[in-house]
């Protein structure tokens, strides 16, 4: 929820950073830093919820890149679609974690041969 607030925040202030090509220069460069770090800690992870928290960043680095290059409408639709895909992540690792006890992701294997409803989910 406090994500997709700063992200809102920021998509309202797009036409104020539009104003500025140093603010625009900016807030690409923080945009895929952020991506690129999110996503590379997160693939470096063993733990489920840490994999989810860091993905987070990822995606604010994409709706900022976007926010920066000036398509407010795609960085609208980030936010609708992070919303969607960290729900059913987030229900999905919940069920997993409920039903194997372990947020070890090394511990997780054939999950979807066991799980095939959560899997598909995930």
């Amino acid at each position: 929820m406090v994500v997709a607030t700063g992200a809102w925040v920021l998509i309202k202030l797009a036409p104020v950073i539009a104003l500025s090509p140093w603010a625009t220069g900016l807030a690409v460069t923080i945009g895929s830093v952020s991506a690129l770090g999110g996503s590379s800690i997160a693939a470096a992870q063993i733990d489920t919820k840490r994999v989810l928290s860091y993905l987070a960043s990822a995606y604010m680095g994409l709706i900022f890149i976007a926010v920066g290059t000036g398509q407010v409408n795609a960085a609208l639709l980030l936010v609708l679609t992070h919303a969607v895909a960290t729900a059913l992540l987030l229900m999905s690792a919940g069920s997993i974690i409920s039903n194997v006890v372990s947020q070890d992701l090394t511990q997780l294997g054939g999950l979807w041969s066991r799980r095939p409803i959560t899997g598909l989910c995930f």
